[in-house]
């Protein structure tokens, strides 16, 4: 007998099946998209505007760069894009390819 696992329920998912389940969800135009929409939202909500951000802002500002950096890395890390010998997500043994050796 298998084992459900409902992946609705973040709690239950393990870090593979997180990921797996973002990439199918988000990529990275999505992530960027989505993000600087709420940032902008927020910065032009605020009285000031985007040309007078507080430090929070400014932090939030870098906060979401780096979460879209962060999404990039992660999908082109997923795609094989690395000369790690271990994967830098699952850990696991990478094939060197031995042709010239």
């Amino acid at each position: 007998m298998g084992l459900v696992i409902d992946l609705n329920d973040f709690s239950v998912r393990t870090p593979e099946q997180m990921i797996r389940v973002f990439y199918s969800l988000f990529d990275y135009a999505k992530v960027k998209e989505e993000l600087w929409e709420v940032f902008r939202n927020l910065a032009l909500n605020d009285e000031k505007g985007l040309n007078g951000l507080e430090e929070w802002e400014a932090r939030t500002a870098l906060l979401f760069d780096h979460l879209i950096n962060l999404v990039d890395a992660v999908e082109k890390l997923r795609q094989g894009a690395t000369d790690a010998e271990r994967c830098v997500v699952c850990g696991q043994l990478r094939e060197r390819d031995n042709k010239g050796a």
